[in-house]
């Protein structure tokens, strides 16, 4: 799987999001989306999380939620694991990858 390859070389120039270069941050950016879609995840960064399903709802409510709930902790995760330890303590109090994305893009004055 190509995303594979591109995640190890995230994962080993991770350091770039740190850079002051806003360049290096939409190289990353762009090589993190790519992943993120490969692993059908990316939709988080832009999906509002579903509505917290009460007790007897249809299962597809539930589903749908809990499916955007794992989602998106994969989607953390990932671009996470991609970052450098120092930035990797910076961004993981984000409670969703989208907030995270945003803030990062904010950093970086890159939207």
């Amino acid at each position: 799987m190509i995303s594979s390859i591109i995640y190890q070389q995230l994962t080993s120039t991770g350091r770039l999001i740190r850079s002051s270069r806003n360049d290096q941050y939409r190289i990353w950016k762009a090589k993190i989306k790519f992943v993120l879609s490969e692993l059908g995840v990316s939709y988080v960064l832009t999906d509002p999380i579903p509505a917290e399903p009460l007790e007897g709802c249809p299962k597809e409510e539930k589903e749908r939620y809990e499916k955007w709930i794992k989602d998106d902790f994969t989607c953390r995760h990932t671009m996470l694991f991609a970052m450098e330890d120092p930035v990797f303590f910076e961004f993981e109090e984000y409670e969703t990858a989208g907030k995270m994305m945003d803030n990062i893009d904010n950093l970086f004055f890159y939207v």
